[in-house]
Formats: structure tokens, C-alpha cells, sequence
């Protein structure tokens, strides 16, 4: 990974106004990452710096093609499965963003930390929420490290917050994400490699 641009993002012809392609979102996500997430830009960023980093995700969204905007333009399930992660790789970019706004230590405002701090925990909720939509769909969620970095990572951050640990939603889904990992993790062990032993700790 780098933090400088070292070439032109490839676009279609269409894609000069927006209506990105999902491979475009992605490559346009990434700039967003590299520019603006990298260590030197996340140091001790300002209430309006991190504004300014959601916003740009935010942008990127409305400059998506229809189906990854909006879950009623999904016509197939691959359109479905592309929605699902744009929206999980959206949110976890703006958790990551708004995160300095949940050290203790923390030069910004109390009620702009505040929040910021429930833009981080929403934005991480959503996450968790888009892997379990995508596993039910496809087995790519949990078996792309991308897509189970994110919704783990996710899950544990909600875990030791102290406003979203005892949240019902928020351990229903942490339930849930541990059955999807655990039913592809069993579903894996029982049908090994011939040079691999089967073992109970597999899980």
C-alpha cells in the first residue's frame, strides 16, 4: 500500500458524471483510503478533518451506479451482493475515520465527540449488519479476508465500547456473526484435504 497516487484511476466513458461500476467504487474507495486514512493524515486530526473524511465516502456513494445506492434498484444477486459490500467497506472507512473521537484523550469538543463517537458506532453497526446480509447470499463474505477483517473487527470494537456491549441489537448480531464464521468454519472441517487430519479444534 501507498500513500501516493501512482496512476490514473481507470474509468468507463460513463463515469466522468458518476454511475460508478462496482470495480470503479472500489478503486475510488481506495484513493480515499491512501489519501486521507494513511498514518500521516490520522495522527491527531481535527473535528472538521474527519467531517470532511466522512463526507467524502459519503460522496463517493451517491456517485455509485443505482443498484449499489439503493437495495430496490437490485435486480439480480449479484447487484444485491455488490450493495451489501459497498455499503460494509463505506461504513467501516467512515468507523475508521471517526475513531480518534473514541480515545479518551481527545482534543475535540465533548458534544462534536459525541458525535462523532455514534457516527463511529453506527457506521460499525452497519458493517456487521452488511457482512450477515452478504452470508446469506454468498459464501464470499466469510471467506474473502477483506470482508471478515472488517465485520470481526467491527463485531469487537462494539464489544468493548461501553455504550453499545450490553445493546441487544448489537449482541444479537455479534451471536450472529459468530454462527456465520463458526457454520463455514465446521462446513470447511468436515470435508478436509486428504493430507489434513480432522481435529476438534478446527474452529
Amino acid at each position: 500500500m501507498t500513500n501516493f497516487r501512482s496512476c490514473a484511476i481507470p474509468e468507463s466513458p460513463d463515469s466522468a458524471n458518476g454511475n460508478y461500476t462496482y470495480l470503479e467504487m472500489m478503486y475510488h474507495l481506495i484513493e480515499i483510503i491512501s489519501r486521507r486514512l494513511n498514518p500521516d493524515a490520522t495522527v491527531t486530526p481535527s473535528y472538521d478533518q474527519i467531517v470532511e473524511k466522512c463526507e467524502a465516502v459519503e460522496t463517493l456513494r451517491t456517485r455509485a451506479r443505482p443498484h449499489m445506492r439503493d437495495k430496490e434498484q437490485c435486480k439480480t444477486a449479484l447487484d444485491r451482493l455488490q450493495y451489501f459490500a459497498i455499503r460494509l467497506h463505506t461504513s467501516f472507512v467512515i468507523s475508521v475515520a471517526c475513531r480518534p473521537a473514541l480515545k479518551r484523550e481527545c482534543e475535540i469538543d465533548s458534544k462534536q465527540k459525541k458525535e462523532l463517537a455514534d457516527r463511529c458506532k453506527e457506521n460499525l453497526t452497519e458493517t456487521v449488519r452488511m457482512f450477515l446480509s452478504m452470508h446469506q447470499l454468498s459464501v464470499i463474505p466469510t471467506r474473502s479476508w477483506a470482508f471478515t477483517y472488517h465485520g470481526l473487527s467491527s463485531a469487537l470494537l462494539l464489544g468493548i465500547l461501553c455504550d453499545t456491549k450490553t445493546d441487544p441489537e448489537v449482541r444479537q448480531l455479534q451471536g450472529d456473526l459468530i454462527a456465520a464464521l463458526s457454520a463455514t468454519a465446521a462446513k470447511e472441517a468436515s470435508s478436509p484435504e486428504p493430507h489434513v487430519p480432522v481435529s476438534d479444534k478446527d474452529i
